[in-house]
């Protein structure tokens, strides 16, 4: 009787395990094209590369963050946006801590960089000001542009 019971608490216990891990949601990419959202395979190394953009910010944008823009951002171009499971800390160009959920860089419209630099806006569970401004991310934008084209490869 007791190895049964311990083999159905086993059993109950390793189910628990993989339902916490299934129904934990991971990263999420999106590229808005036009108002449409298109779900992104590489979450993880487009995030990856989203926040190197960010943390490598050397300046903070002189811009009021409305959800009007960011629905304009959406509707009237391309960007890509990121969006963690748990909010992350980091530093802005200031040294001052902040901390992001979630983030949205234009890559083609009105606030698209023309390709050296870029215009980083983020938030927790909606965008705030300041957006942030990354004058040396040619290499990034780069890399981004590059697994976002192996997404519509595949």
């Amino acid at each position: 009787m007791n190895r049964l019971m311990a083999l159905v608490g086993m059993i109950a216990l390793l189910a628990g395990c993989c339902v916490a891990k299934t129904d934990r949601p991971g990263v999420k990419a999106l590229l808005w094209s036009y108002g449409k959202a298109l779900p992104c395979e590489q979450a993880d190394s487009l995030a990856q590369s989203a926040l190197e953009l960010l943390q490598s910010a050397d300046e903070e944008a002189r811009l009021i963050v409305s959800p009007d823009l960011i629905d304009s951002i959406r509707s009237s171009g391309t960007a890509l946006e990121i969006i963690w499971p748990e909010t992350l800390a980091f530093n802005l160009p200031s040294g001052a801590k902040d901390i992001l959920g979630r983030v949205i860089i234009p890559l083609k419209g009105e606030y698209a960089s023309d390709g050296a630099g870029a215009l980083i806006f983020f938030g927790t569970k909606s965008y705030g000001t300041p957006a942030l401004l990354n004058h040396a991310a040619a290499e990034k934008l780069a890399r981004i542009e590059a697994l976002l084209e192996n997404e519509n490869m595949n």
